[in-house]
């Protein structure tokens, strides 16, 4: 009676497993059919996956070049740049790996990756705004701000609400002494409450001290009477002031 009962469960189980397999390729060949009935469907899950992938790579490229891994990031954002066909996904890839390479101090890969994300952000504005405007940010780090102006030169010139564009902008011009663009824009952000007031008083300080010195007596009313009460009384700016007075007479 035992052993019938152990026979009985047996082919039971034997039983219930080809059922279950038999489901699963039901499923499949269902699946199959879905996917190949139609060359669209096929191409949409076959795109769907590939996005999946690629956002895969993003996340975790970026994870490490927050992390400071920026070899490790680098090689996950190649991934996508020799894969991907999306030229939206390879811009994105190419700057992030730029950013990698430029904390690694290899320029001449990191100048590759930059023309890269150029070439795949073809004519839309905003992917072209991202490219000249990371690019510029690490020429800046290199003391070479020329370059760096033009590309930033045409975002400032299309908007003034360019705001980080606009901050580097006064960067480059700091790092040229280009003591009134200086002023110019650091009151253009002053006005937008884009810019610590701190370190914008610092910034027109010394431009403005600047300005005074070049302009001379010529100069000193249109300059000094732009001035707030506040920025006069800044110690750079008193003293030029100070000084183009005493050399008046005055």
């Amino acid at each position: 009676m035992l052993l019938f009962a152990r026979i009985l469960l047996g082919l039971l189980l034997i039983a219930l497993l080809l059922l279950a397999a038999f489901f699963l390729l039901y499923i499949l060949i269902r699946v199959l059919t879905w996917l190949t009935s139609s060359p669209e469907r096929f191409r949409l899950w076959r795109g769907v996956r590939a996005q999946k992938r690629d956002d895969d790579w993003l996340e975790t490229g970026w994870v490490n070049l927050l992390e400071g891994r920026y070899t490790q990031a680098e090689k996950d954002f190649s991934k996508i740049l020799s894969q991907s066909k999306s030229p939206n996904r390879k811009v994105l890839a190419a700057l992030a790996s730029a950013r990698a390479l430029h904390r690694l101090g290899e320029f001449v890969r990191r100048d590759d990756a930059l023309q890269i994300a150029r070439e795949n952000a073809g004519s839309e504005p905003r992917l072209k705004e991202a490219a000249s405007t990371v690019a510029a940010e690490m020429y800046l780090d290199q003391d070479r701000p020329n370059e760096a102006l033009a590309l930033l030169q045409p975002l400032q010139d299309a908007s003034s609400r360019h705001y980080h564009a606009t901050r580097l902008l006064l960067r480059a011009h700091r790092q040229l002494h280009n003591h009134d663009r200086v002023y110019a824009l650091t009151r253009l952000l002053l006005r937008r409450g884009v810019i610590d007031k701190a370190q914008a008083l610092s910034y027109l300080e010394t431009a403005v001290a600047a300005r005074l010195h070049n302009g001379g007596l010529a100069g000193y009313k249109t300059i000094w009477g732009d001035l707030k009460s506040e920025e006069r009384a800044l110690p750079e700016i008193a003293l030029a002031g100070a000084a183009i007075q005493e050399s008046a007479g005055n």
